[in-house]
């Protein structure tokens, strides 16, 4: 790996001056960053892959689906489809992508929409539905042609930006630097347990800049809950698990997993993987061969890219599972509140 880094290294200079000008170029407004009258959040990261960008936007619906009429902007990674769209009780995962249709089906009260150009779909967006308070634009902390409201930050406790390089020596889209671009840095997925300590020496290393927040949050795992029927596993203590996954980062699902069950049987798919019948029929294989009082669980993600297709089907009559998550903020979340609540209120929107 380190020879590897060594190699690589002349390349990650080469991309990190080319990002280094672009990212001048917006600061001195040779290209141009645009606002917009309707309140916009962005959620991104500076590395690549598993920071935990969905569950933050679910956390974010969370705290303002219930006052504002809200709507997700996505990419739409891994759909086959192109240009604008909006999410309706159709959708798959094909058509708009897994973490849209997560949205969408979790928040029926979002607008969901999906677009290669997140400067484009905005006005597409609100022209469709002027009544829009707040849109939420998930991973696009490098797309700066739309100039956020407000810029939330995400960087993984035991993966952190600092101590990171450009790809591809390392896992960072842009140098370090690009910090300075956030008003909240979110650090996630640390152990619930962190004390005031850790909080203080993580906050040291980042240096914020007087107008940054840093918050910390961790993940929640819920009771794994059937596909089909809704119905939560309460008891999982004498479960025999086929465990498997398509995402960024699977070995915090894997571990939990094993806390909660018997005996786990792993299998990791590329993130964003696209299952056919073969990977279904693989899967119903391997399940038949563990021991009675056994299921098949996936993350909700996983389940998004199977919901409304045939490859469903032969998973109708099986014990399959999936595992939610939700993100808990530890310590400071009324401060998170109160801020969010100021931001939206700065605008006017009430």
């Amino acid at each position: 790996m380190i020879v590897y880094k060594i190699l690589m290294y002349p390349f990650a200079l080469l991309y990190g001056l080319v990002i280094a000008i672009r990212n001048k170029f917006f600061d001195w407004d040779i290209l141009p960053e645009q606002s917009f009258d309707v309140p916009v959040i962005n959620i991104g990261n500076l590395m690549v892959g598993g920071t935990g960008k969905t569950p933050h936007v679910e956390y974010l619906l969370r705290l303002l689906q219930p006052n504002y009429k809200t709507a997700t902007l996505s990419r739409g990674y891994g759909r086959k489809s192109l240009g604008y769209i909006l999410a309706d009780a159709q959708s798959t995962a094909e058509e708009i992508g897994d973490e849209p249709l997560l949205y969408a089906t979790k928040f029926k009260d979002t607008l969901v929409c999906v677009c290669e150009k997140r400067i484009y779909a905005i006005p597409n967006l609100i022209g469709d539905h002027p009544e829009t308070d707040v849109i939420i634009m998930d991973d696009a902390f490098q797309h700066r042609s739309v100039k956020p409201g407000l810029n939330i930050l995400l960087s993984v406790f035991d993966q952190p930006f600092y101590d990171d390089f450009l790809m591809p020596a390392g896992r960072l889209r842009e140098w370090p630097s690009g910090y300075k671009r956030a008003d909240i840095i979110m650090i996630t997925k640390c152990p619930m347990d962190l004390d005031e300590e850790a909080k203080r020496k993580i906050t040291e290393k980042i240096h914020l800049l007087p107008h940054q927040k840093i918050f910390f949050s961790a993940i929640s795992y819920q009771d794994p809950v059937h596909v089909f029927t809704g119905v939560p596993l309460r008891n999982s203590n004498n479960v025999h698990a086929l465990v498997f996954s398509g995402i960024a980062n699977a070995p915090p699902f894997e571990n939990y997993c094993e806390k909660i069950f018997k005996q786990i049987t792993p299998l990791e798919f590329k993130d964003h993987h696209e299952f056919d019948l073969g990977d279904i029929h693989d899967l119903i294989h391997r399940l038949n061969k563990l021991p009675d009082e056994k299921i098949m669980i996936c993350t909700e993600k996983d389940w998004m890219r199977l919901v409304r297709t045939e490859k469903a089907i032969p998973l109708k009559e099986l014990p399959v599972y999936y595992l939610p998550i939700e993100i808990v903020l530890l310590g400071e979340e009324e401060e998170f509140k109160q801020l969010l609540h100021h931001f939206m209120n700065s605008l006017s929107i009430a």
